[in-house]
């Protein structure tokens, strides 16, 4: 129930992290390779989610360049100003989980099952089990797209 109530806010991505990582976590046991097949592909998504996040940042901090994108003065935005600045939060956000994440997992790829065992397990017996994990694993890309659906209002002359 919980991660189909989180998935219409994260673009429906954790189920398919969830069902990778019951892919990795059978009958709690972790198959050495699998699990660092499961971590290589993932630093690959972090760290692609961070490339599409600097470039989304880039041209968020574009598009306040624009003259007449920032309103009259202090205190008075327009529309467009201030969804440009929830995308920028949105995308610095998806930026920096992807960041942490890539590093995590590249530190846990020389790690042993065991402590691959060790982690699942814990996070397994925590309230929600490993639909936290998969929620917080698919969060850089619902913040990226967060960042990139924002509407982005044309700003009046």
């Amino acid at each position: 129930m919980f991660i189909h109530f989180v998935s219409v806010f994260t673009f429906f991505s954790p189920p398919s992290q969830l069902k990778r990582l019951e892919g990795v976590w059978v009958d709690r046991s972790v198959n050495q390779a699998r699990w660092k097949e499961y971590l290589s592909n993932a630093y690959d998504e972090f760290t692609g989610f961070a490339l599409y996040s600097t470039v989304m940042l880039a041209v968020d901090v574009s598009f306040l360049a624009v003259p007449g994108v920032e309103g009259d003065g202090p205190g008075n935005e327009n529309a467009s100003t201030v969804l440009t600045y929830v995308s920028i939060i949105a995308v610095v956000g998806s930026m920096t989980l992807s960041l942490l994440l890539s590093a995590d997992a590249r530190r846990r790829k020389v790690q042993s099952a065991d402590k691959a065992v060790a982690l699942l397990s814990a996070v397994s017996d925590s309230l929600f089990g490993i639909e936290t994990l998969a929620v917080m694993y698919s969060l850089p890309f619902a913040l990226l797209m967060w960042g990139c659906v924002i509407p982005h209002p044309q700003p009046y002359s």
